[in-house]
């Protein structure tokens, strides 16, 4: 079922999201506070097209400062969660490698760490900052477009080529990678 708004409706939803977005920035990056922005703006046309009382003015009131703040704080939260989470596997993971793992498992392991700093050290700087951010740090294209002060596209063409890098750096040691690529490659 389609929802329409009227024009009134869609001036205090954009009000909303600019001044949601405003609080939201106060703790969280950029990205994150856009997203909460219009999270927020939707809840409150729910809360409005279901007649619950949100105020004259939901845009100006203490209830969005609250929404946000309050959204916000779950945010951080739960990336405090993951973090520690993460760090957790990452542990248990090292010490049950360590006890397992065979001599030619280190040893590949080594040879592939080895392998990645050898290909990363031979990339321009702006495409090896795109590749580990987007790959390893997985941030947004977005993020890394504003870090890097470039396009979107950019990023993605920055993340491409150092895709194809690792590829030919794998083909020249004999490791096949045509299941890597997207598709078919074409005969040449």
């Amino acid at each position: 079922m389609e929802t329409r708004i009227s024009s009134s409706e869609e001036a205090v939803l954009v009000k909303i999201v600019r001044v949601a977005r405003e609080y939201a920035r106060e703790t969280l990056p950029s990205d994150e506070a856009e997203d909460l922005a219009h999270d927020i703006a939707l809840n409150i046309l729910e809360r409005m097209h279901a007649g619950r009382a949100i105020g004259d003015k939901p845009e100006a009131g203490g209830l969005l400062r609250t929404m946000v703040k309050c959204r916000a704080i779950d945010r951080l939260r739960q990336r405090q969660r993951r973090q520690e989470r993460d760090a957790e596997y990452a542990r248990c993971h090292e010490e049950m490698g360590r006890g397992l793992a065979s001599p030619d498992a280190e040893l590949a392991e080594a040879e592939l760490a080895e392998f990645r700093e050898r290909i990363l050290g031979e990339l321009p700087e702006a495409v090896r900052r795109a590749y580990v951010m987007v790959r390893e740090e997985h941030a947004t294209y977005q993020r890394v477009a504003d870090e890097l002060a470039v396009s979107q596209s950019s990023v993605q063409l920055y993340v491409s080529r150092a895709e194809w890098r690792f590829r030919r750096g794998l083909e020249a040691l004999g490791i096949s990678v045509e299941s890597m690529g997207r598709g078919r490659r074409r005969a040449a």
